[in-house]
């Protein structure tokens, strides 16, 4: 049996069907937005009075962050206020590497601004959480916002863009069950 035309059938396939895979990927990559926008929001069952405070410091962050599930050896340290303006997380795992991120804007009951930055990123990105009342509950959204520098950034707004969504859908869920279990105990319904 002759294995040659078989070979260069197979070659001529690979020939055709790389260089289609090759560019549509780089369409995909140059596509991609030079500013990053992702938005995930949620209702919960307590209103924005108990959702601020955990959401305008850091101390109770592990308790509903996506981030802890994903890398939970990694350490974290406090600097600044506990709350509000100034107040600072760092942290440093394996899989979540070294970063920061500090609140730098804060309106009682209705928003808290964070700043990131990763070591080996450029620029600084933006995370928001918007409280708008609902009924006795909360709408909470939350928004990420970066500048995705040249291809390279671009590249790697394709694969972080999937995962922040899946992180902010999940913590967002965390922090629903966080948050309506403090809401649970300061109103315990009666029989």
């Amino acid at each position: 049996m002759n294995l040659k035309p078989a070979i260069i059938k197979a070659l001529k396939i690979i020939a055709i069907i790389l260089p289609t895979l090759l560019a549509t990927g780089g369409i995909v990559v140059f596509l991609q937005p030079e500013h990053g926008h992702v938005e995930q929001s949620i209702v919960v069952n307590a209103p924005p009075e108990v959702v601020y405070p955990e959401i305008n410091g850091y101390i109770s962050f592990n308790e509903w962050s996506p981030w802890k599930r994903v890398d939970p050896e990694a350490t974290y340290s406090f600097e600044g206020p506990e709350a509000g303006v100034g107040a600072k997380m760092t942290w440093e795992g394996k899989k979540l590497r070294k970063g920061a991120q500090w609140i730098e804007e804060s309106v009682k009951n209705r928003k808290v601004k964070n700043a990131l930055t990763y070591d080996g990123s450029d620029g600084t990105a933006y995370s928001e959480f918007i409280l708008t009342p609902l009924g006795g509950g909360t709408v909470i959204t939350w928004n990420f916002d970066c500048i995705n520098v040249g291809i390279t950034g671009k590249l790697k707004w394709v694969l972080f863009e999937i995962l922040i969504n899946d992180m902010y859908t999940q913590g967002l869920l965390d922090l629903k069950r966080h948050v309506e279990n403090i809401e649970a105990k300061a109103h315990p319904s009666t029989p």
